[in-house]
């Protein structure tokens, strides 16, 4: 809700051209900041294999390594955006720096929503906008395991390791069925805010 009532804001207070151009600069210097405190964290940390102890939320405070994992793959998807329409060559390289950079940040967030998140974003850039994005992604998606560490190797695996769905993975597909559920008995007007997670 926060991110769309954002979202809603700032189309109603209908900034100018330099005021966007003020709060794009403004959001890559925060998450540029954010992304230099996250990896000097974990930088220290051994990934040879996975451990829940690997994983860290940052400076996001309540949202949490998901959460901040979420932020860090829209971050990457809308920089990836911004520097598909970029004529300047050197803010679009500014942007693919620090849309990689989001991008290593994810991956050791060790989110296997996020990992999903990021390439759902890049197959939607690569049949909207960039062609050569859909190569890119054909490629990693062949080459991923010998470019991550083994930590996020794991993690992607453990999803199917036992012939079915981890816990955590079961968990979240109940959630998803119950939220549903949720949805289809109140369809017009929904629940209400901040409801569900109280059921």
């Amino acid at each position: 809700m926060m991110m769309a009532a954002l979202l809603l804001l700032v189309a109603a207070v209908e900034p100018s051209r330099w005021q966007m151009k003020t709060i794009v600069v403004l959001m890559c210097l925060a998450m540029l900041a954010l992304d230099r405190n996250f990896l000097s964290t974990v930088s220290g940390r051994d990934f040879s294999a996975f451990s829940y102890d690997l994983r860290d939320a940052g400076s996001v405070g309540y949202a949490g390594i998901n959460g901040m994992a979420a932020l860090e793959a829209q971050f990457a998807t809308f920089l990836l955006a911004l520097a598909a329409f970029e004529k300047n060559r050197l803010l679009q390289l500014a942007y693919y720096a620090l849309a990689v950079c989001s991008a290593v940040c994810l991956m050791y967030s060790l989110s296997r929503g996020g990992y999903v998140a990021m390439l759902a974003g890049w197959l939607f850039l690569g049949l909207a906008k960039k062609r050569w994005m859909l190569v890119a992604l054909i490629a990693f998606v062949f080459t991923w395991t010998a470019l991550v560490p083994n930590a996020v190797r794991e993690r992607v695996t453990m999803t199917y390791e036992t012939g079915g769905l981890d816990h955590s993975s079961e968990t979240r597909i109940t959630l998803w069925q119950d939220a549903m559920q949720v949805f289809d008995s109140n369809i017009v007007l929904g629940s209400g805010f901040n409801t569900y997670a109280y059921t």
